[in-house]
């Protein structure tokens, strides 16, 4: 009975060792699995690690390109806006305006219709402020013509008739809106002055008017002011020229 004892003993030992040696190598198969997995997820987090590196350096050199541009395109702007300044500054300083522009046409057409540039150097070189004039100013009167009126009296002249002045007029009208005879003193009117030598010009506005021509050595200059109703008073005044 004793020998029974014994070799159930043995078997219950072997037994155990049996599901010891089986759990060892099972805790063995899951080490090796998690170190497996351990090391498969470090080299996959190293690699994803590496790449993001490396997009951070490809956004890095992309945000320093565009930080680039923007200053080059910044000092490009800034460049054409001193440029335009610039020229802005040189327009209004070379460009003539107003009274000076009126007279910057007046020569340039002087200078297109054959006037030697040395001729008009002089003119302007020989002009002086104050005019020499002869101080015997002459006074005439004329009727302006208009639509309804070409009769008589519309033309005076100076000079030993050698220069004629005419006006035209836009007509007046009555209380009822009817145009009249006689020209309207409000409305513009056209003064025109003519040389038997060619010479001459014309001027339009309201009233008063002043025109001057020039014949020879003489500057003959003439002022128109209203007068009695339907007439328009002119004077003229010889003066040195230049």
């Amino acid at each position: 009975m004793s020998l029974g004892l014994h070799e159930d003993r043995r078997r219950r030992k072997r037994k155990a060792r049996w599901y010891l040696a089986k759990w060892l190598v099972t805790f063995a198969l899951i080490g090796a699995a998690g170190a497996y997995a351990y090391e498969s997820g470090s080299r996959l987090a190293e690699h994803q690690v590496t790449r993001l590196e490396e997009e951070v350096r490809s956004l890095t050199d992309e945000v320093a390109d565009l930080r680039r541009e923007a200053i080059e395109q910044q000092r490009v702007i800034e460049a054409a806006r001193v440029e335009a300044e610039e020229l802005r500054r040189r327009y209004d300083r070379d460009v003539p305006t107003g009274e000076l522009r009126e007279l910057f046409d007046l020569m340039q057409a002087r200078l297109d219709e054959g006037l030697p540039l040395d001729r008009l150097r002089f003119v302007m070189a020989q002009a002086s402020v104050q005019r020499d004039c002869d101080g015997r100013p002459t006074t005439k009167r004329f009727v302006v013509r208009t639509p309804l009126y070409q009769g008589r009296d519309h033309t005076v002249s100076f000079a030993d008739g050698t220069i004629t002045v005419t006006g035209v007029g836009a007509p007046a009208r009555d209380a009822a809106g009817n145009p009249e005879a006689w020209f309207d003193v409000t409305e513009p009117v056209t003064l025109r002055i003519a040389h038997i030598g060619g010479t001459g010009g014309e001027t339009t506005g309201l009233l008063p008017l002043n025109h001057a021509i020039v014949i020879g050595d003489t500057e003959h200059r003439f002022s128109a002011v209203p007068g009695p109703r339907g007439f328009v008073e002119i004077t003229a005044d010889r003066c040195r020229y230049p």
